[in-house]
């Protein structure tokens, strides 16, 4: 088993399912120390006991990351409990689709602050310990950063100032050897999205759909872009900062996949 983490400690934000859960699970597995935290406790302790049985050392935390005294209090729960922060996965996020002109100011303060807002606080307060211990900030973006979406403009503001954020950070901290990435995925097979898919009135075409507009002719799994996450967190990535990851599958490639014949 790759223990690459072994001795360090990691905080996943929105770390109880998808994406996040599946960063939870990867880098527990590969030694780390972690720090998770959702919304949903139940949801969160289940996992945390499921992790514990299994030997890993976790600890789920709710938080609201709209609340920055929640923030800081994960953090210090870090350091108090492992003593060390060594990598920030900032993963926690959500989606209101609507056209632009529907949107209203509190929607508009809800994703900001949730999206963006919750972003830089994470790392602020992570900051002062990732200086010591030379670590690495890994944030979940999405594609729509770079080529908007559909009843999407506040969601994609928010990725694309992430992506800025994060070359920002990355430049800010580079010769304290504190790394700062992005990850950029397209569609990826979340509760989230699998509840959408299965709302629609034919799933299974829907579900073909959406992996047609991938170049490589399928939805992206969590356990892929976690696998990502773990890769520009360790030390296989140290020369690697303020670098924008595409993990889409191929689906911002240029000219559609969904229209493209492949061949082979």
């Amino acid at each position: 088993m790759n223990k690459q983490f072994e001795g360090k400690v990691a905080i996943v934000t929105g770390g109880t399912k998808g994406i996040g859960g599946a960063c939870t699970r990867l880098f527990a597995e590969r030694g780390a120390k972690v720090v998770f935290t959702g919304r949903d406790e139940n949801t969160g302790l289940e996992l945390e006991k499921e992790l514990q049985r299994n030997g890993y050392e976790v600890k789920f935390a709710q938080c609201d990351v709209s609340n920055e005294s929640d923030i800081i209090h994960i953090v210090n729960l870090a350091v108090q409990r492992f003593n060390q922060i060594d990598i920030l996965v900032n993963n926690a996020a959500t989606h209101l689709s609507k056209l632009m002109h529907e949107y209203t100011e509190e929607d508009f303060n809800t994703i900001i602050n949730t999206n963006l807002r919750n972003y830089f606080l994470h790392s602020k307060y992570a900051i002062p310990h990732l200086l010591i211990t030379k670590g690495a900030i890994v944030n979940i973006s999405s594609s729509t950063g770079k080529v908007g979406q559909y009843a999407g403009s506040l969601y994609s503001a928010t990725k694309g100032a992430i992506n800025a954020f994060t070359k920002s950070v990355a430049l800010d901290y580079a010769r304290s050897n504190v790394r700062a990435n992005a990850i950029l995925p397209a569609y990826v097979d979340t509760p989230l999205l699998r509840a959408w898919i299965n709302q629609q009135a034919d799933p299974v075409a829907t579900e073909q759909s959406l992996s047609n507009c991938h170049a490589l002719g399928h939805i992206s799994s969590s356990e892929e872009i976690a696998a990502v996450a773990a890769f520009l967190a360790s030390d296989d990535a140290s020369t690697i900062t303020g670098s924008i990851i595409d993990a889409d599958g191929g689906a911002t490639l240029e000219y559609s996949p969904a229209v493209i014949k492949f061949r082979g």
